[in-house]
């Protein structure tokens, strides 16, 4: 067998570079046109960035199993359930939607094999049974997600529901109905033309403790809802003093000035996107998102984002020199001092020395200048970030 021809290390790369050629804002372009045109889900395919950003998201989930050969991590999946869920909500039926995962999948595994070459491709085949698997855990978690939905119907918990059908009215600037406007008066929730958007979580919370701190942010006039492994909420004037009345250790909250209701379904998603990157850094309280612009660029410009880390790590990642990409990493992590870095290795300075040299020889980066330092700080950013599909909306 191939496995047997070729190390492990050596299958690895070939796979890598298969999945770097893929062309990941093009494909998820392609396959939401290809969604849409389908008679079959094509009126609930979400439109517009947010449907290409969720397609993303997947390609992206779907090549990295591909290429690191690891299953998506406990929250991927509880990203999954919750859109799910929202589906369920929707009315969308859940064969179509496992329907429309498998297209997907099908459609990004075409895209491998037409981006890999004939020795990539002989790797391909061993890592195919991952393809299966990754949709047969897809597929499990869009049936527990509508499963979670049907629970609460028949349990007869409509208040969550209430909350997110006016999150939902809110988010796309609708006009409340008389139903939503009777809910947001009996929690207190003042739905003017300019609200806060709040994104939090508690570390190592679990989904149904998430929902539990949705309910205590309801109870103090603060329209949340739990998303799985966040809970989003809405408010009439800044959240932070009832955020910090919540006295969660490890709880991270991400506020951002009110806004019209007409933005506020881009600033939660701007929102969820920051908490996914500030969460695993350690960070916690409540913080506002200009902490993290330079970070917001990359996740708001993913095409470009996926440029710029091309340019600085694709030269030598392709020459198998991972020692200076792990150096690189190091050096923009202690700001490009090199004593810092060289003590961090540890190496010694003359090592260090020798080792930037050769990353510029091979990147073409020169490290002396600004600019290219930002390019390799944007870069080596880009790899910690996280790209997230849209909320709900």
């Amino acid at each position: 067998m191939y496995a047997d021809s070729v190390g492990r290390d050596d299958e690895q790369e070939l796979l890598l570079r298969a999945v770097r050629r893929v062309d990941v804002g093009d494909v998820a372009r392609r396959l939401t046109d290809s969604l849409r045109a389908d008679p079959g889900y094509g009126s609930l395919v979400r439109a517009g960035e947010a449907g290409l950003r969720v397609n993303r998201w997947n390609i992206e989930l779907f090549l990295r199993w591909i290429a690191e050969k690891r299953p998506p991590s406990d929250q991927d999946l509880d990203i999954l359930r919750a859109l799910a869920r929202e589906r369920a909500i929707e009315g969308m039926p859940a064969h179509e939607l496992i329907r429309a995962y498998r297209d997907g999948f099908r459609f990004g595994w075409r895209a491998l094999l037409e981006a890999a070459r004939d020795d990539e491709r002989a790797a391909l085949v061993d890592a195919a049974d991952a393809f299966f698997h990754h949709l047969d855990l897809v597929s499990r978690a869009v049936v527990e997600g509508y499963a979670e939905v049907e629970a609460d119907r028949h349990a007869g918990r409509g208040e969550e529901r209430d909350a997110r059908a006016l999150m939902t009215a809110l988010t796309r600037d609708a006009e409340p109905s008389a139903e939503n406007r009777r809910y947001a008066e009996r929690i207190g929730f003042h739905p003017g033309p300019v609200l806060a958007a709040v994104v939090l979580a508690v570390r190592g919370a679990s989904a149904s403790g998430h929902a539990e701190m949705a309910r205590r942010l309801r109870d103090q006039g603060v329209l949340a809802v739990s998303e799985g492994e966040r809970v989003v909420g809405l408010a009439a004037t800044s959240p932070r003093a009832v955020l910090a009345g919540l006295g969660e250790e490890g709880l991270l909250a991400i506020e951002a000035e009110p806004r019209e209701r007409g933005r506020l379904a881009v600033e939660l998603d701007d929102l969820r996107r920051l908490l996914a990157t500030a969460l695993p850094e350690g960070r916690s309280g409540v913080i506002g998102p200009d902490e993290y612009l330079l970070e917001l660029l990359l996740l708001r410009s993913p095409d470009i984002a996926d440029r710029v880390e091309r340019l600085v790590f694709d030269n030598l990642c392709a020459s198998g020199h991972q020692e200076l990409a792990r150096t690189l990493e190091m050096l923009v992590k202690h700001g490009f001092d090199r004593a810092a870095t060289a003590a961090a290795l540890p190496v010694h300075r003359n090592t260090m020395t020798y080792r930037v040299r050769r990353l510029e020889e091979i990147s073409g980066l020169d490290l002396n200048r600004p600019e290219q330092r930002a390019l390799a700080w944007l870069a080596v950013r880009r790899r910690s970030v996280k790209v997230l599909p849209r909320g709900p909306r």
